[in-house]
């Protein structure tokens, strides 16, 4: 099991505090890209929050949590390129 499964696996039971665990391990890379897409500071943190809303609302869809980081990069991708 990897650093996030178990935080994963609460925060699919409603867990928040392990939810938010999750974001803060993940706050910043989800940042960077989308600062990286959207290039601008204030608008990167609204992709950042609309992403960790976003996944908390579809977390259950999340059928390996050892794959969480790879699944909240890439909805910060989607969501960068859409916010453009």
């Amino acid at each position: 099991m990897d650093v996030y499964s178990s935080d994963v696996i609460a925060a699919q039971s409603g867990d928040l505090k392990a939810f938010e665990r999750l974001i803060n391990a993940s706050k910043n890379t989800v940042t960077a890209i989308a600062l990286g897409i959207v290039r601008d500071i204030d608008a990167s943190e609204d992709v950042a929050q609309k992403v960790f809303i976003n996944c908390w609302q579809n977390l259950a869809s999340l059928t390996n949590p050892k794959s969480f980081m790879p699944w909240v990069r890439q909805v910060a991708r989607y969501m960068a390129i859409n916010y453009l």
